[in-house]
């Protein structure tokens, strides 16, 4: 009888954890070439200069936001004029999802993607006897992402940018949402590629490695993975 309340006490705490994070979203914001930015979003002002700006729980909805760019030169007393206005107006931020969003060089704010926010990474039953239920494997939570983020974006070169993704893929247990995120930070579509073929063999939950046809501009790299997935499923 305790082994089977202890089942159903878990269960539900499963259960109340995905319904409190379903109800949270995610925002990615950077100025188009990484420039400083100080954002403020419903009239919070988020004042630490950022070249990406990220910040989550954040309810679903319309939300006013302001992106300004920072000028360093103010820090060395070599301008009066701390800030520039980029960018004024509304962003919808859907429920469960990771908007990935850039302030063009037009000043446009650009969505460039959304993303479901997983729930848990793919699940691994645990058994007591005869008796058993599914509980998550724990994959790359969002502090190590973003720091292995941070890593990759201060490299100058893409090709240095693909072999710090690599190592990170392969030395990681990270979802197809995360690999999504570091292909993301790649500039030329055949690195974007090789990251992705690379990252399928390590990938907790390769039925959602769809999510990658997202970050590539050209159909032929969407049918290229895709043959390269088909080949190995």
């Amino acid at each position: 009888m305790k082994k089977v309340l202890l089942t159903i006490a878990t269960v539900l705490m499963l259960v109340s954890i995905t319904k409190a994070n379903h109800d949270e979203s995610q925002l990615n914001l950077r100025f188009y070439d990484y420039r400083l930015i100080v954002v403020e979003l419903d009239n919070q002002i988020f004042e630490n200069p950022i070249s990406e700006f990220y910040l989550n729980n954040i309810e679903s909805g319309r939300h006013f936001i302001k992106v300004w760019e920072f000028n360093e030169h103010f820090q060395y007393g070599c301008s009066s004029q701390p800030m520039r206005l980029l960018f004024r107006g509304n962003i919808d931020i859907p429920r469960n999802s990771i908007v990935n969003a850039l302030v063009t060089r037009n000043r446009n704010l650009k969505v460039v993607s959304v993303l479901p926010i997983p729930t848990f990474c793919e699940p691994a039953p645990i058994c007591y006897n005869s008796n058993a239920y599914y509980a998550p494997i724990n994959c790359l939570n969002r502090n190590e992402l973003e720091a292995i983020k941070y890593t990759i974006n201060n490299r100058p070169f893409d090709s240095s940018k693909l072999q710090i993704a690599k190592q990170a893929v392969s030395k990681n247990r990270m979802n197809s949402y995360q690999v999504a995120e570091l292909v993301q930070l790649l500039t030329f579509e055949s690195n974007k590629l090789e990251l992705a073929k690379f990252g399928y063999q390590f990938v907790l939950d390769p039925k959602n490695y769809y999510v990658i046809y997202n970050e590539f501009t050209f159909d032929s790299s969407i049918n290229e993975l895709s043959a390269f997935i088909g080949r190995r499923s």
